[in-house]
């Protein structure tokens, strides 16, 4: 809808073209400023009312010389040095016959400004875009990790114990690592994460590693273990037994997102800019989410059916918890 704004402000759309333009400024308060912004540029136009003819047979004269460089185009071989000269020649003498009037620069800076209202949020949109494709191309590489992990541990995916030096949620990245299943670290990585902006070399532990680190160095492990990720701790069984998740190929079960915060509403994670989060669920199939709650369910992603970080509260209970959060146990 942004291209048309320049034509919606200059009369140049169709009834049907204006009337949708109308609508959606009615809609989009942003849409409606920018369009607002624009129409303050161009005003300057507005004051120059004078028109000046063009010159005798300029039409004529214009389609004869492009057909002209077209026939030489035709005859000649791989050297375009004519041609340049010749357009440059016409641009000097174009430029010795005229110059600039205010209209002329408030015509292109107006120009400039439309195309840059244009074209820069679509650059963005494009990155943004491209960001989310490729966190999802790291949480489905890493779905066919934790699946294949599940045959050789009766059919549990990886268990973050529920006390110790290993009881945090990324844990799940060096067991992965230690059964073979991980190639490349780089792939806990999303593109916009804090964690990935940090430029250090990323670099899986050893559990070994974990297990004989002790304060500082045990807490930054902790943090950075499971890079941009967040994993879902096991649930509470009606038995109060703490139990790793079976892999039982739920389409709405989530196994794995961009990691939660701290600091944003709902808990909603810091990657792609805060405006929402890859979540691969465990049948193997990822989606972005703009919210923390399925549609359907109104299930927070990130916290127990009791509103809180900790193990879930039955088999069906997915709590997504960052690389630092371990299974709290509650009483029941």
């Amino acid at each position: 809808m942004r291209e048309q704004l320049l034509g919606y402000l200059m009369g140049a759309l169709d009834e049907a073209e204006s009337a949708d333009v109308q609508a959606a400024l009615e809609c989009d308060p942003k849409l409606a400023a920018e369009c607002a912004q624009l129409e303050q540029q161009i005003a300057p136009l507005s004051e120059d009312e004078s028109w000046i003819d063009p010159p005798p047979r300029l039409a004529e004269r214009t389609i004869a010389w492009v057909g002209a460089q077209a026939d030489r185009v035709d005859h000649a071989s791989d050297d375009e040095t004519p041609i340049l000269a010749s357009l440059s020649q016409s641009a000097d003498m174009n430029a010795t016959h005229r110059r600039w009037t205010l209209a002329d620069v408030v015509v292109a800076a107006g120009v400039c400004a439309a195309a840059a209202m244009l074209f820069v949020p679509a650059i963005a949109n494009s990155r943004q875009q491209a960001a989310i494709v490729q966190c999802q191309n790291n949480l489905q590489q890493l779905g066919v990790a934790l699946v294949r992990y599940t045959p050789n541990h009766q059919g549990e995916f990886p268990l973050v114990p529920a006390v110790g030096k290993m009881s945090f949620s990324g844990v799940y990245a060096p067991l992965l690592k230690e059964a073979g299943l991980l190639d490349d670290d780089n792939v806990l990585l999303c593109p916009t994460s804090p964690i990935a902006a940090e430029k250090d070399d990323f670099v899986v532990p050893t559990t070994e590693e974990i297990l004989q680190a002790d304060g500082k160095e045990l807490t930054m492990l902790q943090r950075k273990l499971g890079g941009s990720y967040g994993y879902a701790l096991g649930y509470q069984n009606d038995d109060g037994q703490y139990c790793a998740n079976l892999n039982r190929n739920r389409p709405r079960f989530a196994l794995l997102s961009d990691a939660p915060s701290l600091h944003l509403k709902d808990r909603t994670s810091a990657n792609h800019g805060g405006c929402g989060q890859n979540v691969l669920f465990e049948d193997g199939h990822v989606e972005y989410l703009k919210g923390c709650c399925m549609t359907e369910t109104a299930d927070n992603l990130f916290l127990s059916d009791r509103g809180f970080v900790e193990a879930g509260r039955h088999y069906n209970d997915a709590v997504i918890a960052d690389s630092p959060s371990g299974p709290v146990l509650k009483s029941r």
